[in-house]
């Protein structure tokens, strides 16, 4: 009678330790959820500045001109409540007709001061909470074969920090155009690799079979 006492105690006490271990478990994951909502809370409560840091990097190569010289290049910055209809736009609609071509996605544009190639330059732009999206526009010379849009999506009251690089026709992330530029130096150096042969006509090589025995002989 004992025995089977104590068995039930031990039994009862297992049951209970199992209750409490999940009910903190399901008290952690509520706290978790609260604290991340809060979190969003707060930031909107106190009302926290939104913000956009851009640190931009231009390489050498940037924005080749006709001549294939580098030059500066202009970027426009575009703030947006949605980014999908600006990233189905090409570089012209957007240079030419961004206010017809984005609508009420468009909140507000700015034009940053040209960077020239080789600079690097932070730029700090105070956002409003509506603006959702930034979408950048790369002002290059040979825009039709470029990469020259870009889109960085915002959280509002918060700095929004970001690196942008731009190389040759191309602007992404410090990394994209790194990884870019080595595949390109990469196909580069096959091309040169395969000029080794070299193609004569059928003329040279009967000329240089009837050269060839007398050669050897004057060796």
């Amino acid at each position: 009678m004992r025995e089977a006492l104590k068995i039930n105690k031990l039994t009862e006490k297992r049951e209970l330790l199992v209750s409490i271990k999940k009910l903190f478990q399901v008290g952690l994951i509520g706290f978790l959820a609260v604290a991340i909502a809060g979190c969003q809370t707060t930031r909107r409560t106190l009302n926290l500045d939104t913000s956009l840091e851009l640190v931009v990097e231009t390489q050498n190569d940037v924005n080749p001109d006709d001549d294939g010289r580098a030059s500066p290049v202009v970027i426009r910055v575009f703030m947006l409540a949605d980014e999908r209809q600006f990233a189905r736009e090409d570089f012209l609609n957007l240079y030419e007709n961004a206010q017809s071509r984005l609508g009420k996605d468009l909140i507000d544009t700015v034009i940053l001061k040209e960077f020239a190639p080789g600079e690097q330059r932070i730029e700090e732009l105070a956002l409003t909470p509506d603006v959702k999206y930034i979408g950048l526009l790369a002002e290059f010379v040979q825009y039709q074969d470029a990469e020259a849009l870009m889109v960085l999506p915002i959280t509002d009251h918060k700095k929004n920090e970001y690196e942008v690089s731009l190389a040759d026709v191309r602007i992404g992330s410090p990394d994209d155009i790194a990884k870019r530029r080595r595949a390109k130096l990469t196909t580069r150096s096959s091309d040169d690799d395969s000029g080794d042969t070299v193609t004569i006509s059928k003329e040279d090589y009967e000329r240089m079979k009837k050269t060839l025995p007398d050669m050897q002989q004057s060796q």
